[in-house]
């Protein structure tokens, strides 16, 4: 678990590149990754890495929640990434048709 917290921990520092190598690190010694630790990787977005970011998630394990998906809709209306904040709000409006934070910052885009 301790690993979540240091992936955790340089997400919220800015340490985004930082992060990555870590959770590839994870990979390379089979540590399964969990969900969390791909949200907090899917942050690359907010470093510009928003193709990256939205490949690591269409790569998850397991399903990507509403978290993992508004992450990477929040970096795509930071650098009004039109075409990619479109395909990520699909899913998003999937997973949550009723929440309108998530039109508005498509709207925003």
């Amino acid at each position: 678990m301790s690993h979540l917290w240091t992936i955790l921990a340089c997400t919220h520092g800015g340490l985004v590149k930082k992060n990555h190598g870590l959770f590839n690190l994870m990979n390379k010694f089979s540590i399964n990754p969990k969900r969390e630790h791909y949200g907090c990787t899917a942050d690359l977005g907010r470093e510009g890495e928003l193709q990256e970011a939205y490949g690591l998630v269409q790569t998850m394990l397991m399903k990507p929640d509403s978290i993992v998906w508004g992450t990477l809709l929040g970096s795509c209306s930071f650098y009004s990434s039109v075409k990619l904040a479109e395909k990520t709000a699909e899913f998003l409006f999937k997973l949550e048709p009723w929440s309108p934070c998530n039109y508005v910052i498509l709207s925003n885009v």
